[in-house]
């Protein structure tokens, strides 16, 4: 048993084990673990090591995914160095507004962002994160339709019956009906394990590929024009983790409890976490984005994996060889087995948004039926209008993302007293979502080489 500075045993809440602290903060002999000194558990070192980094995987795997298809697209707006720079400013805010989430759900002893935001502002603001939680997980589905749809398609002889695009969609939306039934989502673990592949397999081709037939010559370093402000939205998606932090990091409250506040995680072991995020995200985007963006230049297109077996005006013309069909199959099956995922998520917010705790089989049913179809004509309606995976995350990053990664810290900041950060975070809220909304809208209602008018002036 361990025992505090007045010989009183100390216990964490959740789960009663016995915590050691250490008068004044720690001993100068105790050995750091990453830059912490001084030991608060008896917990040994490699379990409070493989738990710190447990956390960090499970928060990453929220951000890691299709983002790096549309990455090299991104930087293409921007230029190659300012899309450096704009995902470098991003990374810090995003970074810095998951440490403000992760502080206040400390203080409040709170598990979940969502009963934060309840406990915090009471039910009306709840109801507001809650419906905003539905559009964005309903406008990733769309996403991971289209993606599924196209690399099938891409994998399928030309001229096959039935197996255009359309179709494609519509079987795997069938395919995930007994998937996103399921009463856990604990049964569906075993998918992260699979994304993490596809992703990593991805990069890896792209990057490869990138550093050796890439052309740095016939891609831009900065491009100050208004398509490029577009940039802003698709990297805040990619790095979309908010939801994940606090039930990835509760974890460590066995292992990293504070020295000072009984039953509390240590913060600095918090902060940590949010930064070996978003730096592990950052470490997979910028090197696909910028060896994309030297492989097709100006042609890359939304989803690079598009410019695979095609004849590309701006860039190079890339094979359809063994390492594409990999790589189109292994992003097809991370999204199909993370549209479930998403679906179930979704249900849960349904049926807490209508306050049904208890919902009949009918009801558990018959919204994933609703939601498959509604999702499946979405993705049919964009496939029609020539629209992709940019458009739908491009309006996604600029409106949801923005409210969940942006609004809600910063009203967080204001409550703890921090006004001017708090303010701070908030008009860069709303810049980012009224313009990154403006530029994404015209780049879809405007012809593709503007000419003249008002889509030359924003789209160059």
């Amino acid at each position: 048993m361990a025992y505090t500075n007045l010989n009183e045993p100390v216990t964490t809440p959740n789960t009663g084990r016995p915590v050691i602290q250490v008068d004044g903060g720690g001993n100068d002999d105790v050995p750091r673990i990453f830059f912490m000194k001084g030991i608060s558990t008896d917990e040994t070192r490699r379990s409070r090591i493989m738990a710190f980094f447990f956390s960090i995987f499970n928060t990453a795997n929220a951000a890691l995914g299709t983002g790096v298809l549309w990455f090299p697209f991104a930087f293409a707006q921007s230029g190659w160095a300012l899309g450096c720079v704009m995902t470098c400013i991003c990374g810090g805010i995003i970074g810095y507004t998951l440490t403000v989430i992760l502080r206040c759900a400390r203080k409040y002893d709170i598990t979940e962002y969502q009963k934060l935001i309840g406990k915090m502002y009471g039910d009306r603001a709840w109801n507001i994160l809650t419906v905003t939680i539905l559009i964005f997980n309903f406008l990733c589905c769309v996403s991971y339709l289209l993606v599924m749809g196209s690399q099938l398609v891409s994998l399928t002889p030309n001229g096959a019956l039935m197996l255009n695009q359309y179709f494609c969609m519509l079987y795997c939306a069938i395919l995930s009906i007994p998937l996103s039934s399921l009463d856990s989502i604990d049964k569906l673990g075993f998918t992260s394990m699979i994304g993490v592949a596809a992703v990593w397999f991805t990069v890896g081709m792209i990057v490869y590929d990138g550093l050796n037939k890439g052309d740095p010559d016939i891609a831009e370093s900065f491009t100050f024009e208004p398509k490029a402000i577009q940039t802003f939205p698709l990297i805040m998606f990619s790095l979309f983790c908010q939801i994940t932090i606090i039930p990835a990091t509760e974890e460590l409250r066995p292992y990293w409890p504070s020295k000072t506040r009984p039953g509390k995680i240590r913060f600095k072991t918090l902060v940590l976490v949010s930064i070996f995020t978003i730096t592990m995200c950052m470490t997979l985007y910028v090197p696909t984005g910028i060896c994309g963006y030297f492989l097709f230049g100006a042609s890359v297109q939304e989803n690079i994996l598009g410019n695979y077996g095609t004849h590309n005006t701006h860039g190079a013309d890339m094979s359809e060889d063994w390492s594409v069909t990999i790589s189109r199959f292994c992003m097809a099956l991370t999204t199909f087995f993370s549209y479930p995922v998403i679906t179930f998520l979704n249900r849960g917010c349904w049926f807490d948004w209508r306050k049904n705790d208890d919902p009949s089989k009918m009801q558990f049913y018959g919204f994933v039926i609703v939601h498959t179809i509604i999702t499946l004509g979405a993705a049919c309606i964009l496939t029609a209008a020539h629209l992709d995976i940019g458009f739908v995350m491009s309006i996604s990053g600029s409106t949801c993302a923005v409210v969940i990664q942006l609004v809600f810290p910063g009203f967080m900041l204001i409550t703890m007293g921090e006004k001017y950060a708090g303010r701070t975070v908030l008009v860069i809220a709303v810049l980012v979502c009224v313009t990154g909304l403006g530029i994404t809208i015209a780049t879809a209602v405007c012809p593709k080489d503007p000419t003249g008018g008002i889509c030359k002036s924003l789209l160059g």
